[in-house]
């Protein structure tokens, strides 16, 4: 996938979608809603494809909470991105990994920012709380 989309497109330019519109799209509040969607989406098939990952992809998620801060989505994208950092660490659960713990905080935080501005997503995000919750704390 990553050599056809870097073939045709460059590196990644079709999922870059905040560097094609610029900052200037986002100006007005339906032109925030419609950046802060469209990068969203990026961004879950940038991680979902493996082809982005680290700090770039928490500052997307990030810009995506800073367009649209009372979009339950956004934190909830982002929790499951630390959730997944979590589940990609070598070694046992119950280690004591300083980075694991540290990849878990966040992601408890985002789950509950999310459930902070929505109750809608609940039924994932409060069960992966409270087993986050009870598996690291």
């Amino acid at each position: 996938v990553r050599h056809g989309v870097e073939g045709v497109w460059g590196s990644g330019e079709l999922l870059d979608v905040m560097d094609v519109r610029g900052p200037a799209a986002a100006t007005a509040a339906a032109g925030r809603v419609a950046a802060a969607k469209r990068l969203l989406l990026a961004t879950d098939c940038l991680v979902d494809a493996r082809l982005r990952h680290g700090e770039e992809v928490v500052r997307r998620y990030e810009l995506c909470v800073a367009l649209r801060p009372d979009w339950a989505r956004a934190y909830l994208s982002c929790a499951r991105y630390f959730d997944l950092l979590v589940a990609s660490r070598p070694g046992d659960q119950a280690a004591s990994d300083a980075v694991r713990h540290d990849y878990v905080r966040h992601a408890m935080r985002w789950y509950a920012r999310g459930l902070e501005q929505s109750a809608k997503h609940a039924r994932t995000a409060l069960p992966r709380l409270v087993t986050l919750w009870f598996a690291y704390a």
